[in-house]
């Protein structure tokens, strides 16, 4: 429900023992970013879903596709559910999100909480496109696979810090 890439670099988390440190991202880009278990109009789930025909159907929807992710887990487990995840400490993070999406409520409350942890989050929404679209052989799914690998690539190949 959630895709991501990183890039790495030489920055290293600190007030942990060298043998322990692990290699930090320097960049995280998210597809569909913002969903888990509790993407719907619950107490979990942020602004939840447009108003209009067949929003029962669609918190329904989410809410099967949120246990069906979460398995065994709490719904409310950071692991399984990036609205619950504390967001302080991340490097900079790249959204890719259709304008259409139904996600992109959850999209918005991550930019909120992100903003509030002073955490660089970029947004970028792509105009009349669905959830999953860039998974699609479609040109904007070509389009933004394309867009992808060179974010990726720039971020890679840029000095950490």
């Amino acid at each position: 429900m959630v895709g991501a890439a990183t890039t790495s670099s030489s920055r290293r988390p600190r007030g942990l023992p060298a043998r322990w440190r692990l290699r930090a991202p320097a960049d995280v880009g998210l597809l569909e970013a913002g969903v888990g278990p509790g993407a719907d109009a619950g107490p979990r789930g942020g602004p939840g879903l447009p108003a209009g025909p067949g929003r029962d159907r669609r918190q329904s929807g989410l809410r099967a596709a949120g246990r069906w992710w979460a398995g065994r887990r709490d719904p409310a487990d950071p692991e399984v559910s990036p609205q619950a995840t504390r967001l302080d400490g991340l490097p900079p993070v790249d959204v890719l999100v259709g304008d259409r999406d139904i996600l992109r409520p959850a999209v918005e409350t991550l930019a909120e909480r992100a903003r509030d942890a002073d955490v660089d989050l970029r947004v970028h929404e792509v105009t009349s496109m669905f959830h999953v679209w860039m998974t699609r052989a479609i040109p904007e799914g070509r389009r933004t696979r394309r867009a992808l690998v060179a974010l990726l690539r720039t971020t890679a190949a840029s000095p950490p810090g």
